[in-house]
């Protein structure tokens, strides 16, 4: 692995673990900033995002499910929640900052969990660049 992509990783990793750790500490549903009913979901959410920051540093093909799964809870709650926001009210400001950053960090997520199933499809052996389609 080169040396700078574990870096990045690794960086990546300390931040959803502070994430995490203030879903304990708030008592709220930070990532999504949204008005949720109860502590329940912000502390789940909390251990799947601590889980996904262990998992990212302790990475094999067994770990990558929960990287995915906070990849997925990010996309799927904070992305899409905004989505319907920045669309319906056209307001670039702070709307569209937050919607930008969960597309940001639930797709780096993803691509974390599954970064050699993306080279594969985008890379022959050679490393160079493959051709979707023939030309006619």
């Amino acid at each position: 692995m080169v040396f700078s992509k574990k870096v990045s990783e690794i960086f990546i990793a300390v931040s959803l673990l502070a994430w995490g750790v203030i879903h304990f500490l708030t008592g709220e549903f930070i990532a999504g900033r949204a008005n949720t009913p109860g502590v329940i979901l912000s502390y789940a959410s909390g251990v799947v995002l601590i889980a996904a920051a262990v998992a990212i540093i302790y990475k094999n093909d067994k770990t990558k499910f929960v990287i995915a799964c906070a990849g997925f809870m990010i996309l799927g709650w904070a992305a899409s929640r905004n989505l319907y926001l920045v669309v319906s009210s056209l307001d670039y400001g702070g709307v569209l900052t937050n919607f930008g950053k969960a597309i940001t960090i639930g797709s780096g997520l993803l691509l974390i969990a599954f970064d050699n199933k993306f080279m594969t499809i985008c890379f022959n052996r050679e490393g160079s660049s493959t051709t979707v389609a023939e030309p006619l």
